[in-house]
């Protein structure tokens, strides 16, 4: 019979399991609290009915989440009751996998005992895998971030992305729940493996593929309050990185200066003053410029109006004309109504948001020989599949733009920044990355950070990164592979147990 307990008494363990997830996350950290976040569901949860699993569960969901995305509701570039939708949003959708992983937990413990648990890395890789449906994926919590400064296990990316290293996560709760029900020779072979990741992960940061191109990049982080560089003229921003970037160059060669996402607050692809001024400046400094700035296309006819872009330009070091990327994986809700493509009436909803159009194209911008950039502008940088196409298409460096001033002094930005991070395994490629007001920084291909500037600074810095422009990762050419083949399996255990009666309590 299902566990009849106190409702405030009997949340407890699963209110626990949310705050070690939390303590384990960017800004705090202690990636190891991870190891053992799961342990306070994993026990309390095995031998209650489904909807009392599912409801404890959603504790623990809803508890992580709001204790790691409060800053959503602190978004000063939303209107007010934009940020909390958003919030009540993500609160309301992203609790439910835990109380499902929970309550499909409870359902395979009750048929198969405490050999279910084998099941539970696959189980909670495909609730990942769903949560990142397109038009309204948040991939911003996967259990694989916690160990992002435990870099051997981190290298695990390369194979099948953050979502591999979120199974290694599961796994290492697995093998301490085996071991804590006294079934140590599973909980020996598992912890084994995971050991055998870690090794193979130290292993591969010192065995990359040989170096065969070298980019010098000065990234330049402007520190200016987002909401002075619309309210005020044009210029008052742009100087600020003028200077920046003369003075930076005036020391050092350098083949590619960075400027953060709209840098440049004005439509740069038609005021050809601030065109011809940027151009100008990477001419005299002979390198090239690639910021953030804003840009829009007449529709077709014209009177129709015009679509919205939240761009990258690329201006190369001779001068010439600038080229242009897009941003095609936007905010949903922030910058875009989702579902547009189904149903264009949602277009006509004004909540407040700017209303961009999605660009469509994965365009990259060669700087030097061997060295060709893919740029992606703020909350589309942490979409592994899309940083797998920028690659596909010849990137040899990653480049992100982004404004995480909005969010102020909260985790977000250094979530963010732990994120991008990821996508230097995945794909083996150098990133450099120039945040309005911080965390702006340059990584190698192992993720590990080679410098940075903190939240609140403003200054520029030189980073050297090197890259193997032929070189594609296991991840690069099969994406999400293993991800979905795990959730494929966990589908197919599930069903199967399904069919078995039920044998209660189980020891």
């Amino acid at each position: 019979m299902p566990r009849k307990n106190k409702p405030t008494k009997s949340r407890i363990p699963f209110i626990l399991s949310g705050i070690l997830f939390i303590l384990a996350f960017p800004p705090i950290g202690w990636w190891f609290l991870a190891w053992i976040g799961l342990l306070p569901l994993l026990v309390h949860a095995r031998s209650l009915a489904f909807g009392l699993a599912f409801r404890r569960g959603w504790w623990s969901g809803l508890i992580m989440n709001a204790g790691l995305l409060y800053w959503v509701a602190m978004n000063t570039g939303a209107e007010l009751v934009v940020r909390w939708l958003s919030l009540f949003g993500l609160l309301l959708i992203l609790p439910l996998y835990w109380g499902f992983f929970a309550g499909f937990w409870a359902f395979l413990w009750k048929r198969w005992g405490d050999a279910a648990a084998l099941v539970l890395p696959a189980l909670w890789v495909a609730f990942e895998v769903i949560k990142n449906a397109p038009e309204i994926g948040f991939p911003w919590l996967e259990l694989g971030l916690t160990q992002i400064d435990l870099m051997p296990v981190a290298q695990l990316a390369e194979i099948g992305g953050i979502r591999f290293v979120s199974v290694w996560v599961v796994a290492a709760n697995v093998a301490v729940y085996l071991f804590m029900q006294r079934k140590h020779r599973s909980a020996l072979i598992i912890a084994l493996l995971l050991l055998s990741g870690a090794i193979w992960g130290l292993w591969r940061m010192n065995h990359l593929p040989p170096v065969d191109a070298t980019l010098t990049a000065a990234i330049v982080q402007g520190n200016i309050d987002p909401e002075d560089k619309w309210r005020l003229p044009p210029d008052s921003s742009i100087v600020i990185y003028e200077a920046l970037t003369e003075q930076i160059t005036a020391e050092n060669d350098v083949d590619l200066v960075l400027w953060p996402e709209t840098a440049v607050p004005v439509y740069l692809g038609h005021q050809m003053r601030y065109q011809n001024r940027i151009r100008s400046l990477a001419r005299n400094i002979d390198a090239a410029i690639l910021t953030g700035a804003s840009h829009y296309e007449f529709m077709e006819p014209a009177e129709r109006g015009h679509y919205r872009y939240n761009s990258a330009f690329f201006f190369p070091a001779d001068g010439s004309q600038p080229g242009r990327y897009d941003k095609i994986r936007l905010v949903p809700f922030g910058e875009r109504v989702p579902f547009q493509h189904w149903i264009p009436q949602l277009g006509e909803l004004n909540f407040g948001q700017a209303e961009f159009t999605s660009g469509n194209q994965f365009i990259t911008f060669p700087v030097a020989e061997g060295v060709v950039v893919g740029a992606q502008i703020c909350f589309e940088s942490v979409f592994s599949e899309e940083t797998a196409q920028f690659v596909q298409n010849g990137a040899s460096v990653l480049a992100n733009l982004t404004n995480d001033a909005w969010y102020g002094n909260s985790s977000g930005p250094y979530q963010h920044a732990a994120l991008v991070r990821f996508k230097c395994i995945e794909t083996r490629r150098p990133l450099i990355r120039a945040a309005n007001t911080g965390i702006s920084l340059a990584a190698d291909r192992t993720g590990r950070i080679i410098q940075k500037l903190l939240l609140g600074e403003r200054g520029a810095f030189i980073a050297e990164v090197t890259t193997c422009a032929d070189y594609q990762t296991f991840y690069v050419r099969h994406v999400e592979m293993l991800p979905r083949l795990l959730s494929v399996l966990a589908l197919i255990l599930v069903i199967t147990a399904a069919f078995e009666k039920p044998h209660g309590r189980l020891n």
